[in-house]
């Protein structure tokens, strides 16, 4: 069997993330009583993430579930504006792998990105 196609994922894989950036801007936007269970916080983030991350729930129901357990004030728009900001620096040995593998195969990348209205923030 001959590799036809490579794909990769977007985030931390060719381009690496800071998940604190977006828990700092999320932050802003919830209540002080949330704020001084801040690790609590966190691991309802990750559960729910996953769920998002690996296709369970959409865009939508991921933004819905984090409102309703940390009473989260800002609307979706800006959630998904945060959630998309936090891409920092390529990776710069997957960057290196891509190059090497350009013209022999079929690249593609494929991630999950929240759709916003940037006139609307």
């Amino acid at each position: 069997m001959s590799i036809k196609a490579v794909v990769f994922d977007l985030g931390n894989v060719i381009i690496n993330y800071n998940l604190l950036k977006f828990i700092d801007a999320y932050a802003k936007n919830i209540p002080e009583a949330k704020m001084q269970h801040i690790d609590q916080l966190i691991l309802e983030y990750s559960s729910v993430a996953y769920l998002y991350e690996t296709g369970k729930i959409s865009s939508e129901e991921f933004y819905e579930m984090l409102k309703k357990e940390t009473h989260y004030g800002a609307s979706f728009n800006e959630f998904s504006f945060i959630w998309n900001d936090i891409f920092d620096s390529p990776n710069k040995e997957v960057v290196d792998i891509i190059k090497k593998l350009s013209g022999k195969y079929k690249l593609s990348v494929l991630s999950t990105q929240m759709s916003y209205t940037s006139n609307t923030l």
